[in-house]
């Protein structure tokens, strides 16, 4: 007898930000979920095209997709219990700035390099070990 297995990970972490879409080239509020495993899914909530770990997700071919694809991005920001972190976006267009809250920062020279204690990861991980605990 075959047995069916869904695979879906528990989200680690979630959180909201304002960054320039690369699809619709708008400012614009993104909502992501933080996977262990498997990175960041983000929703920009102007146009509803997602961003898996900072790669474009191919839309559905059908009518009204955009508008669910928001609409889904809502809802699961309303029914996930993970915790909320603050996080940097840097910009699509890799010139060196970084996006945070609606402000444009200059990224200092070798930020790149450093992840330290505060990186993405790291704090998805410890709001994973929190939850679990």
């Amino acid at each position: 007898m075959a047995s069916v297995h869904i695979y879906r990970p528990a989200v680690a972490c979630k959180s909201k930000t304002r960054a320039k879409c690369p699809d619709c080239r708008e400012e614009s509020i993104f909502v992501g979920f933080h996977v262990v495993w498997h990175g960041w899914d983000d929703t920009c909530l102007r146009c509803g095209r997602s961003f898996a770990d900072g790669e474009w997700m191919e839309l559905a071919f059908q009518r009204g997709i955009r508008s669910k694809m928001i609409s889904r991005a809502r809802r699961r920001w309303r029914e996930t219990d993970a915790p909320v972190i603050k996080r940097t976006v840097v910009s699509p267009d890799d010139t060196g700035t970084e996006q945070s809250e609606g402000k444009r920062e200059r990224a200092p020279a070798g930020a790149a390099q450093r992840s330290g204690a505060n990186s993405t990861e790291e704090r998805a991980a410890e709001a994973a070990r929190t939850t679990n605990t």
